[in-house]
């Protein structure tokens, strides 16, 4: 009887240790798989967040362009507008020199002609 008191002393603390093995190995296991997804999980977010952020460069990109183009196209037909009024100009003045060089003109042939009409 003692022999068999023995057995199972023996049996019975083999099969608690072998629970608490198969217990600490589970939790092992567990807090390994939580952070076996946790890591995963890091993973995923820093490349869902990367794809995301470059979405959003992507966008203020392409709208800091579209910005761009708007105020270049402004600016083009801002210097049209500039050319055609510096041109304009330029007529106006073209037309007050000619009007001046030619009243010039009349005013040194009309004192040539006095001048060459007191010589004879």
């Amino acid at each position: 009887m003692n022999s068999a008191r023995k057995r199972v002393g023996i049996i019975g603390s083999i099969t608690g240790v072998l629970l608490v093995a198969i217990s600490g190995l589970g939790t092992y296991a567990k807090y390994a798989f939580e952070g076996l997804l946790a890591e995963f999980r890091r993973e995923i977010v820093k490349e869902v967040r990367g794809v995301s952020f470059l979405d959003e460069d992507m966008t203020s990109i392409k709208g800091k362009l579209e910005s761009f183009s708007v105020k270049l196209s402004e600016l083009d037909q801002e210097m049209t507008g500039l050319k055609r009024r510096i041109e304009a100009e330029f007529e106006s003045l073209k037309k007050e020199v000619l009007s001046f060089v030619t009243k010039l003109q009349m005013t040194i042939n009309a004192e040539l002609v006095d001048i060459l009409a007191k010589r004879e």
